[in-house]
Order: structure tokens, then sequence, then C-alpha cells
């Protein structure tokens, strides 16, 4: 009986290790998919004010050739 005990303790102690291992592995992906999501995160930030600044731009532009095309109309 005392080698059953010893045998499962040493079963249990081997399974508790792969517990471990297969828990810092998952650790590791959470933390490179963290690094990843933070990047894609900024890439966006970066592209969300890259378009509003073009949109601004963009705007200004249409304001400009709406001034150009009634004084054209007008010395028409």
């Amino acid at each position: 009986q005392q080698a059953a005990l010893a045998r499962e303790r040493s079963e249990v102690l081997e399974q508790l290790g792969e517990v471990g291992e297969n828990y810092e592995m998952a650790q590791g992906q959470l933390r490179l998919l963290q690094v990843q999501f933070d990047q894609r995160h900024e890439e966006l930030e970066q592209l969300t004010q890259e378009h509003r600044s073009l949109q601004a731009e963009y705007s200004k532009l249409q304001v400009e050739y709406n001034e150009w095309i009634q004084l054209i109309e007008q010395d028409s």
C-alpha cells in the first residue's frame, strides 16, 4: 500500500509539473498576444489620427475649390 501511495504521489507530482509547464507556456503566449494587441492598437490610433487629418485637409481643399469655382463663374 505504501508503494501504491508513493507511485500515486509521484504521478500527481508529475501531472502538477506538466500543469505548471502548460501554465507558463500559456502565460508566455498571453504576454506575446498582449504585446501584439498593444502594437495593433497603437497603429490603429495613428491611422485614425492620420485619417482625421486627411479629412480636415480634404474639407479645406474642397472649400478652396468651391471658392475658385465661384470666382470663375463670377468672371464669366
